[in-house]
């Protein structure tokens, strides 16, 4: 069995769109599950080998999208988690918290209390689309210190230049930044026909080292061997 360095990747992703922006839930209706397992369907023939669910506010539709998965036997694996909204020094911020177990306070933690929880949970703290924040990076590029990811490509809002930041090896004064893409799809269940894998333009989002995934837990060797095979 061969080992690939790297996995097709979409760590940005809303089965459930904009519906629980403002009143975040971790119950799912019927429809909510309908929706989510349909989203996941969508996503059978885009070649990826993994994509993050990740709703804002509420990991529930990521927790019931990875089990759903696992059931079906799709050929992805699905990584929960949730985009929520932190502050800055000068404004709200968006941060993608990959494979956490429970909801983060909306609204109330600064980016930095955010990430340390995100941690605690065995997660990981990913800055979702830079590109809309060049006045916060700007004043306080610190704020990378507290970050495991930066979503360098956003199929959405675009590409931010990471290169103004992170040096050569990804770091920011020595701490390793992952690099990552995502397409940030908001699903919307009354499109019919709807494919999520014609946003894909030549290149997935992300290309992802397999070593990163396992260091992080976003990847489990027994999901790997599976992918493989």
């Amino acid at each position: 069995m061969t080992i690939p360095r790297y996995l097709h990747a979409d760590l940005h992703t809303h089965p459930l769109g904009d519906k629980y922006y403002y009143h975040p839930s971790r119950q799912l209706s019927s429809a909510d599950r309908d929706a989510i397992s349909r989203f996941l369907y969508s996503f059978c023939s885009s070649g990826l080998h993994l994509l993050a669910c990740t709703d804002h506010h509420s990991v529930a539709s990521g927790q019931w999208a990875k089990e759903e998965a696992s059931r079906r036997g799709y050929p992805f694996t699905v990584i929960p988690g949730a985009e929520v909204v932190v502050l800055g020094a000068s404004q709200r911020l968006h941060l993608l918290a990959l494979n956490i177990s429970a909801d983060l306070a909306v609204s109330r933690l600064t980016l930095k209390e955010a990430a340390a929880q995100i941690r605690r949970q065995g997660g990981v703290a990913v800055l979702a689309h830079p590109v809309k924040y060049p006045q916060e990076l700007k004043k306080n590029p610190e704020l990378l210190i507290s970050l495991d990811g930066i979503e360098r490509v956003n199929l959405s809002e675009g590409i931010f230049e990471v290169d103004r930041y992170l040096n050569g090896n990804s770091c920011y004064q020595n701490r390793y930044i992952q690099q990552t893409g995502g397409s940030d799809f908001h699903w919307n269940p009354d499109e019919s026909g709807a494919s999520p894998a014609s946003i894909y333009r030549k290149e997935f989002p992300f290309h992802a080292p397999v070593r990163w995934l396992l260091e992080k837990g976003l990847l489990s060797n027994a999901e790997l061997e599976r992918m493989v095979v």
